[in-house]
């Protein structure tokens, strides 16, 4: 409507409306995943101090767990994931390796699948299962504090990408309440229309372009 000032206009640029409702929803996925991944690191720490502490690594899962409905409540995303590990390896008899790569997989976030990995190669080759999840945890607490320190720099490009994407559709709903008149030649006859069909399609690539360079597969 403010592009082309056409109920039709609107209506048949409403067809391709479900790609921007596809790309919020992985922008929502995103935001899960990355909720997820705080809540993991977070558990990491438990998980390393348990073993740290002498207890072996289903317990030491057990206690972060608890540790993440403690202090997180029904709003902890990985909680119940946790706590699903703790009680089928305890119910089924299941193995923590694969039960720690199921989860992975079904996150699908890498620092989940890269510890259940670790965990997974050290009990095939024999090796100290405590000791390398607990090497493994702290090389992974440091790559997901490098990434939240790369996203944190990314923060303001993206507040730059939003006004951008704000501030056409804002300037022209402003000149269209307050005077019609000085942007009226835009809405009338092939030239206009011409002009408003690149301006829209060069803020929409410029936005789109905008969020995939920003979206950093770290």
């Amino acid at each position: 409507m403010l592009f082309y000032d056409s109920i039709a206009a609107g209506l048949i640029l409403l067809c391709i409306s479900p790609y921007f409702e596809d790309r919020y929803a992985e922008h929502l996925g995103d935001k899960r995943k990355d909720k997820m991944l705080t809540e993991f690191k977070d558990a990491l720490y438990s998980i390393s101090a348990s073993i740290a502490a002498g207890r072996q690594l289903p317990r030491a899962i057990e206690d972060a767990a608890v540790s993440a409905k403690l202090f997180l409540g029904d709003e902890s995303i990985l909680y119940p994931e946790l706590d699903e590990i703790s009680r089928r390896y305890k119910q089924q008899n299941a193995s923590i390796e694969q039960l720690l790569s199921d989860f992975g997989e079904r996150s699908g976030i890498d620092e989940i699948k890269l510890f259940a990995r670790s965990c997974s190669i050290c009990r095939r080759c024999g090796g100290d299962l405590e000791d390398v999840c607990l090497k493994s945890a702290y090389i992974l607490i440091e790559k997901i504090e490098y990434g939240k320190e790369t996203k944190a720099v990314l923060a303001e490009k993206k507040m730059d990408t939003l006004i951008m994407l704000i501030m056409p559709a804002a300037v022209l709903f402003f000149l269209n309440i307050s005077s019609y008149s000085y942007v009226e030649v835009l809405y009338r006859g092939f030239a206009g229309r011409a002009i408003m069909t690149t301006a829209l399609t060069l803020i929409t690539a410029a936005v789109l372009w905008s969020l995939k360079i920003m979206r950093l597969e770290l």
